[in-house]
């Protein structure tokens, strides 16, 4: 951790070197262990508030045994110090505040279980809504990355591509760019490989909208050519209006589709 120290202290001395920085890639050796976390994570947060120009951020750390150097780092998340269009994390580290405070932020990626997937979904959904004073910015592309216990690599795939609105993006640029972001997700200890992602998740809206899942999943088979299992979930919630709560989604439904070894027809593909 010396050579990592050593870089923010000069980044840190130096502001006008720091305001250069538009990418950055932290993790620990042992980035699941608290001890490892702090002798990053100490040096970082006196280094982030300089970058001003950061628009790029993956963290490969985990919470230290420091609670109030934890927190420090949230408030330097939340400050507008920088704009993020890209962050990567683990998910103790509310991603809500960080969806309301960069409202450019483009791909947010979660490294872990995909369990706070469905009520983050549904607290977006509620929070992007447009009111008629104050228009919400379009939420992220989100994705997270998990491995089964047996396997040393990630393998397990979440993408959440309902919140996007179909008719305002190019699905094939998204996931080349997409794909192209998690190819570049290679840092010194923790190695990601496409060809092992067996599984993924796909969250939708509406599962009825079969031309845009049918353009998605086209597209994804021909990056992850690996895949086994299939899962797809609806993510469509329906507005409930009351006095107490104007607004309140109904909960993720769960639409469990399995595909083993079942590549697409070669016409869908070729749409």
């Amino acid at each position: 951790m010396t050579e990592l120290t050593q870089i923010f202290q000069t980044l840190s001395q130096n502001k006008q070197k720091a305001k250069f920085i538009q990418q950055l890639h932290v993790e620990a050796p042992y980035f699941n262990h608290p001890s490892e976390a702090e002798l990053a994570m100490r040096p970082l947060v006196s280094t982030l508030p300089t970058m001003n120009r950061l628009t790029e951020l993956r963290l490969r750390l985990s919470k230290t045994k420091d609670p109030s150097l934890d927190q420090e780092l949230i408030t330097i998340l939340k400050a507008r110090y920088f704009n993020l269009k890209t962050f990567f994390c683990f998910d103790w580290i509310d991603l809500m505040d960080i969806i309301k405070t960069h409202p450019d932020l483009q791909y947010l990626g979660v490294y872990g279980h995909d369990e706070l997937i469905p009520p983050l979904l549904d607290e977006i959904q509620t929070y992007t809504i447009p009111t008629r004073y104050l228009p919400r910015p379009p939420p992220p592309f989100m994705f997270s990355l998990e491995r089964d216990s047996y396997f040393p690599q990630p393998n397990i795939l979440t993408l959440c591509p309902g919140l996007l609105q179909p008719r305002r993006i190019n699905i094939h640029k998204l996931t080349t760019t997409f794909m192209a972001m998690l190819d570049d997700d290679n840092d010194r200890y923790a190695r990601l490989n496409r060809d092992y992602i067996r599984h993924v998740k796909l969250y939708f809206q509406n599962l009825e909208d079969t031309d845009y899942i049918e353009e998605f999943l086209s597209d994804i088979m021909k990056f992850l050519p690996n895949i086994t299992e299939l899962n797809l979930f609806s993510s469509r919630s329906s507005l409930i209006k009351n006095k107490k709560n104007p607004i309140k989604p109904s909960p993720t439904r769960r639409t469990h589709i399995p595909l083993y070894l079942q590549p697409f027809p070669e016409e869908i593909s070729a749409q």
